[in-house]
């Protein structure tokens, strides 16, 4: 998972049920915030050799630039919303369109207020402490200059907060590289780290 993160995070938010005793982490979090965004896009750039861009704008107003889209975004969304209600969200049990009517109420005014911090960490609570995961195996290059290693340390924090045994493997490929290029590096980890879990259970 690299952007699948954000994709786990949503589904476990619509309330779809989902168990996965073990949880593989390989070249994420991107977390739902600008600042992380536009990290990833301006590696993507320079690695297409259009580095002259990130030269030309840089990394503050570029993420001011996506600060203010996406807040806009949000309240545009939250505006829509007051005025549509429930109608577009179809033949669905009560309790769960008040749930998502919360959320969305919750998400666009966190958005608005430009509190992408408090949003990352509840996405990452809500994955880390969803029932039936016991073990993480996080499987990244320190030196990615796609991932803010301060995220990444984040996400190792909230998981080992919730009780999940946490695996740390490292790799020199780049970004989602290793799976393809040394799979065995996480496959041999896994055995490893899997046989020590059951030992200790």
């Amino acid at each position: 998972m690299s952007g699948g993160f954000l994709n786990l995070a949503l589904i476990l938010y619509s309330k779809t049920p989902l168990e996965f005793p073990h949880l593989v982490l390989d070249s994420t979090p991107i977390l739902p915030k600008p600042k992380a965004f536009v990290r990833f896009m301006r590696a993507y750039v320079k690695d297409r050799g259009m580095d002259w861009i990130n030269k030309v704008v840089p990394e503050p107003v570029q993420t001011g630039f996506y600060v203010a889209r996406w807040s806009s975004g949000a309240a545009y969304m939250r505006a829509k919303h007051k005025i549509l209600g429930t109608k577009r969200l179809g033949d669905l049990p009560e309790d769960l369109v008040l749930q998502m009517d919360e959320w969305i109420k919750w998400s666009s005014h966190n958005a608005m207020a430009n509190r992408y911090e408090l949003m990352s960490d509840d996405a990452i609570k809500l994955i880390f402490s969803n029932d039936g995961l016991e073990c993480c195996t996080f499987l990244y290059n320190p030196s990615d200059p796609y991932l803010s290693m301060d995220d990444v340390d984040n996400c190792i924090s909230i998981a080992t907060d919730c009780g999940r045994e946490t695996q740390i493997v490292h790799s020199k490929n780049n970004h989602i590289e290793t799976l393809f290029r040394k799979p065995n590096l996480l496959f041999d980890a896994l055995a490893k780290f899997e046989s020590k879990v059951k030992t200790a259970a």
